[in-house]
């Protein structure tokens, strides 16, 4: 597979992580706040498949090409990574996913005064998911025996 194609793909993948944790993850956490906020992550989740396609278009239209953007400078960072590790592949692909997991979220695992704790707490596992499982993702695409 070419790197272009390669690209690609993590682009895709990393949208789809993204999408399918915000809209699972996402909103269960915010119900869990209370209020209108519980009535607005049960819409959420009833209308998931408007949220993955409607949304991003018409209140966040920059949301898809920021991803894309997003997708190649993490796929870009996970290169050196890679470079650096002497393991097999399943050992890199743990260490870029877990990696991204951390560091990515870094600054949510610390109270702050603009996310109650409830919403951060719901966030911290909704990016954490996502970005682990992109980061194996990254590891198995760009390490994977070539019979694979």
């Amino acid at each position: 597979m070419s790197v272009v194609l390669r690209v690609i793909v993590l682009t895709i993948a990393l949208f789809v992580c993204f999408a399918v944790a915000g809209g699972v993850v996402g909103p269960q956490g915010v119900a869990s706040t209370g209020g209108q906020a519980a009535a607005a992550g049960a819409l959420l989740a009833v209308c998931f498949l408007d949220t993955l396609v409607l949304c991003p278009r018409a209140f966040t239209p920059w949301l898809i090409p920021f991803q894309i953007l997003r997708a190649m400078l993490w796929t870009g960072i996970a290169i050196p990574v890679i470079r650096m590790m002497r393991g097999r592949w399943p050992e890199t692909a743990l260490t870029i996913g877990l990696l991204f997991g951390v560091v990515m979220n870094a600054q949510l695992l610390l109270p702050n005064p603009y996310m109650p704790e409830a919403v951060r707490t719901a966030h911290l596992l909704e990016t954490a998911s996502s970005n682990l499982i992109f980061g194996l993702f990254v590891g198995w695409l760009l390490l994977r025996p070539r019979g694979s």
